[in-house]
């Protein structure tokens, strides 16, 4: 009833101006969102504001933000500062025998309004495929951190200490190694900034490189990567399903839920390939996945970028000193200059599991494979101080 009286609430919310404001709690205000930008009648800058309230066991939002208590949260609202965010758009094909495993969470098996259907009779029978789009609003993971979250859902009294609980639990009985195939167009920035740390053979970008986000409208390097002055032809895809989408040249930014530029048939555009067995994957564009985990300390809220931070099974095994490295240094977000740790900044994301699954804000997603852009500037959230 709470989800239903929640959803209906939103639906009035839609038809009100960019001037009112929406507070949401926890992980089901991810979700609402996510809902609401499936609707196709949606016009840009029609979403409310967002307010978010640090009632959730993980609430990295609300730490990106600033915002650690009920007590800020209502002063948030009052001074009401903003702030921009780019969101995260995952095409995939809908898979019918994995929606009905998650038919208890119909957020999770949204129609995009640019669904397209192609038949498929390579084996004698005509089948229907049907792209699908979900947005993603703070993380896409996989690997050992989905096993933390997940696992620890037993835990959830416990507040954010279910993770650390958890992972302690996962550490001492040893992790594993996922199999996955990725590969990811790399991110330049306005001014050639690049972002492609790969274990031990590379570094990490100093401040005035790359500054770090200040987490409101004014930061510098967001600014300077606002707008795209390329013309584009979106062809966004899995298995020859297209949806395409057309845009005309000059320096207008993009539409506020516009997608990167970017054909994942091309072969010709500069693809990086990284299969393998892989530890853990993150993606994100806040820096906060957790109250005390900084997990990409150089996302930006809205620079065209998706920052990728991962560990994988190169040049042997880890060991449990290894990780335990790994889950010390996690809360000041110095894991990312270990040696066996990589980051990365990407303008596109194809990602497939081959064991375990993928999730999406905390949610286990009806998918093996996924195609990842940036939408920029999609969402505006009140911030704290």
């Amino acid at each position: 009833m709470a989800e239903t009286a929640q959803l209906a609430d939103l639906e009035g919310a839609q038809h009100v101006g960019s001037n009112s404001s929406k507070p949401f709690a926890g992980q089901f205000g991810v979700e609402i969102v996510s809902h609401s930008h499936s609707h196709s009648d949606i016009q840009p800058f029609s979403m409310p504001l967002i307010a978010t309230i640090p009632a959730g066991s993980g609430c990295g939002m609300a730490k990106t933000l600033d915002i650690s208590s009920i007590k800020e949260s209502v002063l948030a609202l009052v001074h009401l500062r903003t702030c921009m965010k780019d969101l995260m758009s995952m095409q995939y094909i809908r898979n019918s025998e994995k929606e009905k495993a998650v038919a208890s969470f119909p957020h999770l098996i949204v129609n995009s309004a640019g669904d397209k259907g192609r038949t498929d009779d390579s084996k004698g029978g005509k089948k229907e495929r049907l792209m699908a789009e979900r947005i993603a609003f703070m993380t896409v993971t996989f690997g050992l951190l989905n096993a933390i979250d997940r696992g620890s859902e037993k835990l959830r009294w416990m507040g954010n200490a279910r993770f650390t609980a958890y992972g302690a639990y996962v550490f001492l009985r040893g992790v594993r190694s996922y199999s996955v195939r990725m590969r990811y167009l790399p991110w330049r920035g306005r001014e050639g900034q690049q972002l492609a740390k790969f274990e031990k053979e590379s570094f990490i970008p100093g401040e005035p490189e790359l500054p770090r986000c200040t987490w409101t409208n004014a930061c510098s390097h967001c600014q300077a990567n606002r707008n795209s002055t390329r013309s584009f032809t979106a062809s966004l895809g899995v298995d020859g399903c297209a949806i395409a989408s057309r845009g005309t040249a000059g320096t207008e930014p993009l539409s506020v839920l516009e997608c990167g530029s970017t054909d994942f048939d091309d072969d010709s555009l500069p693809w990086v390939k990284l299969d393998g067995n892989h530890y853990a994957i993150f993606l994100s564009n806040i820096r906060d996945a957790t109250k005390d985990i900084m997990m990409a300390p150089l996302a930006h809220m809205s620079d065209g970028a998706i920052d990728i931070v991962f560990s994988r099974e190169k040049g042997g095994k880890k060991s449990r000193s290894d990780f335990l490295k790994f889950f010390t240094t996690m809360e000041t977000g110095n894991h990312v200059k270990l040696p066996f740790v990589s980051y990365i900044k990407a303008r596109a994301v194809e990602l497939e599991a081959v064991e375990g699954f993928i999730m999406s804000d905390g949610e286990v997603m009806p998918f093996t494979k996924v195609r990842i852009t940036p939408l920029r500037r999609a969402i505006e959230f009140v911030r704290g101080r």
